[in-house]
């Protein structure tokens, strides 16, 4: 007992004496890792708060806009039970990108005339002569595609298949005009998905359009045919080829808007499409009348009612984004 109380007094006279510090578990500084810890927590936090902060601000933002909505719902709703506007109904409906083509109106086709029509498209008129009209394609309420060889203008001998655009016997002058007006917008076109005016006929009483000539026809039909064949029938197509067929489409309505061309009636029953499967954009009147299930009948025309957008129903207004 003696010796360990001595050498006890001697371990602590040796510590007061050195200048050497104990380390004391108990009474330790903090480590590195408790510092990063720290931290961490505190950049969740400040994370957590600025979502909670942000989600916040979006729900009270949807919550206004349905407020507002539901006030003008409400608001109108009641107008109408009370009493009819006198107003012309008015639609909301995205503004149209800075590329877009210019809003036309239909009825502004009606002032021009056949005269005016003719005139315009005079430089690429040829005689009857050349013209021979065969079977026909595709009738209509006002008009009818046939199949047509025209002769060359110095070679009579040699021929070209064509498509051939006129009108009906009871057709009217403002229906040749419309026919006329809407082929001239097309002439000029040098793409491979349009199908652009090669002629005009504007001898005798109904004038003709001659247009490039397709071996497979109208798109409508050729995919109509593709559904009703069995799987193992060459005319079948894959899912790659209607994706590209729908680019194709898309390619030459591209082009179509930088030219500031308004199509009017967008639709696989005005596209054709030859052997390669190369589709391309006729003109709206080349079959816009001929398919009564996707027509509404009217006094000049038939118009695409279904698939027409709110704007071109209501005020007549067309444009590259009504496509």
């Amino acid at each position: 007992m003696c010796y360990q109380k001595l050498e006890e007094v001697k371990t602590s006279a040796l510590d007061k004496n050195t200048s050497r510090t104990v380390y004391d578990p108990v009474h330790a500084a903090p480590t590195t890792s408790t510092h990063v810890l720290y931290i961490s927590l505190g950049v969740c936090c400040a994370v957590i708060f600025l979502v909670a902060i942000k989600l916040a601000v979006l729900y009270l933002h949807s919550m206004k806009r349905i407020e507002l909505d539901d006030s003008i719902s409400s608001s109108s709703s009641s107008q109408g039970l009370s009493q009819p506007s006198a107003q012309p109904t008015q639609y909301l409906r995205a503004d149209p990108p800075n590329n877009a083509a210019p809003i036309t109106k239909k009825k502004d086709l009606r002032s021009v005339t056949l005269l005016g029509a003719k005139a315009k498209v005079k430089d690429i008129a040829i005689s009857r002569e050349r013209i021979t009209l065969k079977d026909v394609l595709q009738e209509g309420t006002f008009g009818h595609i046939v199949h047509g060889i025209l002769a060359d203008e110095k070679d009579p001998n040699k021929e070209n298949e064509t498509f051939v655009k006129t009108v009906k016997d009871q057709a009217s002058e403002v229906q040749m005009t419309t026919m006329l007006t809407e082929s001239c917008k097309r002439r000029g076109l040098h793409h491979r998905n349009l199908l652009p005016i090669t002629h005009v006929c504007l001898e005798g009483e109904k004038p003709m359009v001659i247009l490039q000539y397709t071996n497979w026809g109208n798109l409508k039909l050729f995919l109509w045919q593709c559904k009703l064949v069995e799987a193992n029938n060459p005319q079948a197509i894959s899912q790659q080829e209607l994706v590209h067929m729908a680019i194709q489409i898309a390619c030459g309505m591209s082009n179509l808007a930088t030219r500031e061309v308004i199509h009017k009636d967008l639709a696989v029953r005005n596209c054709v499409i030859d052997g390669t499967l190369q589709v391309i954009i006729t003109d709206n009147a080349l079959s816009g009348d001929w398919i009564p299930t996707d027509h509404c009948p009217g006094e000049n025309e038939n118009r695409p009612v279904r698939w027409m957008a709110l704007e071109s129903l209501v005020n007549n207004e067309l444009s590259s984004v009504s496509n």
